[in-house]
């Protein structure tokens, strides 16, 4: 039943700003990232995570990085996951060549900061309560198949499709991430981690776990004020 959910998302995703499969455009790369919103994070967290993001689009480096290849662009999209269906898009592919783009998804990002998340609103105990706190377990597997789907539907064609996975804890949900990446990677995807928190022991698991593809890394931001520099270092 998730499979089915996250290939009639990501079909419909593929439809939006009236963009048709393999389209016209040519990128270098089409840039994917996930950014954890699981129960372990919480809305200060979630914030860092968004503004962080967008302050490395912002970075005259990253722009440089992206304009000196073959065709000056890449494909751009975001979105946020954790279990069950709470995976929300919220930067659909946008192609970022000038800074202009950089300014816009920025932007998005930036509203996105400020919507409060749902996980904050749960209920303290009974049925519903453990309902939603199942909704917003770790789900690395699931998040790394829908990416797979998402990278399929983008609008531009790109001779790299690379999935950037943010975490600050290991896969707790239905099977582990290491099937997931390797259906990943029979596509030629490339994935990398960012491991985000204390955890001494992340970095290893997402090496080893999450990890793959030619040229692919693992990052790590023991506090969050670090996630900015981080996610410049990881896009860079």
């Amino acid at each position: 039943m998730r499979r089915d959910f996250i290939i009639a998302t990501v079909f419909l995703l593929g439809l939006q700003g009236g963009h048709a499969f393999g389209g016209s455009i040519d990128t270098d790369a089409n840039l994917l990232t996930a950014l954890d919103v699981s129960d372990s994070i919480d809305r200060q967290a979630a914030q860092l995570q968004f503004e962080g993001i967008a302050r490395a689009v912002l970075e005259p480096d990253f722009l440089e990085v992206v304009q000196a290849g073959r065709h000056g662009r890449i494909g751009f999209s975001m979105f946020t996951w954790a279990a069950g269906r709470n995976i929300r898009v919220i930067v659909p592919w946008m192609v970022i060549e000038t800074a202009g783009d950089a300014e816009r998804a920025a932007w998005i990002l930036g509203q996105a900061a400020a919507v409060e998340r749902p996980s904050t609103a749960k209920p303290a105990e009974g049925v519903e309560a453990a309902l939603v706190w199942y909704e917003f377990r770790t789900d690395i597997s699931g998040t790394i198949d829908f990416a797979r789907g998402l990278l399929t539907a983008a609008p531009y064609r790109a001779g790299r499709g690379v999935i950037n996975i943010c975490a600050n804890g290991e896969d707790n949900v239905g099977e582990g991430p290491a099937g997931a990446r390797d259906r990943a990677l029979a596509e030629g995807r490339i994935i990398n981690a960012l491991a985000l928190g204390d955890d001494e022991g992340l970095g290893s698991y997402l090496h080893a776990e999450v990890q793959g593809g030619p040229a692919s890394f693992v990052l790590e931001a023991h506090v969050y004020p670090d996630f900015a520099d981080a996610m410049l270092r990881k896009f860079l």
